[in-house]
C-alpha cells in the first residue's frame, strides 16, 4: 500500500492552487475585458496621427485610455508598442498617455532625448502636447495631429 506524507499532499495543493490562479489571470487578459472597460470610458474623439520622416503612426483613444501606464514609442519590438527604426531612438524613447483626455509625453530617459523647440525635455517629466505641434525623438522630428 502506497502512503503519501502530509508533505506531498501540501505541495500538489499548492501547485493545484497556482494553475487555477495562472488559467484565471490568462483567460481574464485574453478576454479583453480591460479593453472593454476602458472604451467605455473614451472620449468621443478618434484618436491622434504622430508622423514624421517616413513615419505614420495612428492612435486612437481607445488604446490610448485601455494603456493605463501609457504606450512605449522606441525601436525595440519587445520594449516598445510603438516602433520607429532609426538609429539615434533608444529601445524604450518615450511614452504617450492620458491624462484627463489629454495627451501628454515624457521622455523615458533615453539617449539622444525627446526635444521641445530646441530645448530637451528632462527625463520622466510629462509634458502636454498640443494638436499641430512638434517634437523631435532623437533625431526625428514627430508632428502630432488630433484626428
Amino acid at each position: 500500500m502506497f502512503i503519501l506524507s502530509n508533505y506531498y499532499i501540501e505541495i500538489g495543493i499548492l501547485l493545484l492552487i497556482l494553475t487555477i490562479t495562472i488559467v484565471y489571470i490568462t483567460k481574464y487578459f485574453e478576454s479583453g475585458k480591460f479593453v472593454r472597460k476602458a472604451a467605455k470610458n473614451s472620449i468621443t474623439k478618434d484618436g491622434w496621427l504622430i508622423s514624421g520622416a517616413d513615419i505614420k503612426l495612428t492612435i486612437s483613444d481607445v488604446q490610448l485610455n485601455a494603456a493605463r501606464l501609457g504606450i512605449t514609442i522606441g525601436s525595440s519590438a519587445k520594449l516598445s508598442e510603438l516602433l520607429v527604426h532609426d538609429n539615434s531612438v533608444s529601445h524604450r524613447h518615450a511614452r504617450i498617455s492620458y491624462i484627463k483626455n489629454d495627451l501628454y509625453i515624457e521622455d523615458l530617459n533615453s539617449f539622444n532625448g525627446l526635444w521641445r523647440n530646441n530645448q530637451a525635455l528632462k527625463p520622466f517629466e510629462k509634458l502636454q502636447v498640443q494638436s499641430g505641434e512638434t517634437l523631435v525623438l532623437g533625431e526625428i522630428p514627430m508632428s502630432f495631429k488630433r484626428l
